[in-house]
């Protein structure tokens, strides 16, 4: 067998290999995106089984305080977690399990 026959099998295997490796993605965002769905979804029959319990007129008379202002060294505080502080992406996972 000639190099370009090769050259020919070797990409066609590679071809092979990148739609299927483009379908295992696609698949994994899936199975993501419907966790996140559902999560989405549990919360929000949660939200309306309480509507339902205290009624709408009671949930609208809430009155929400508005956050102040913070400051530019308070907003830095909410930054990304140090090296083993805060949650982990595991933690986080297991929470759409």
């Amino acid at each position: 067998m000639d190099q370009q026959a090769e050259a020919g099998i070797l990409k066609k295997e590679l071809y092979g290999q990148f739609k299927y490796l483009q379908r295992v993605r696609q698949e994994i965002a899936g199975q993501r995106i419907t966790k996140v769905v559902k999560s989405v979804t549990y919360v929000e029959d949660r939200v309306n089984a309480l509507i339902n319990v205290w009624g709408k007129d009671e949930i609208d008379s809430i009155e929400v305080k508005a956050e102040k202002e913070k400051t530019e060294d308070e907003k830095l505080l909410a930054g990304p977690a140090l090296e083993g502080e805060g949650i982990s992406q595991d933690e986080i996972d297991k929470l759409f399990d």
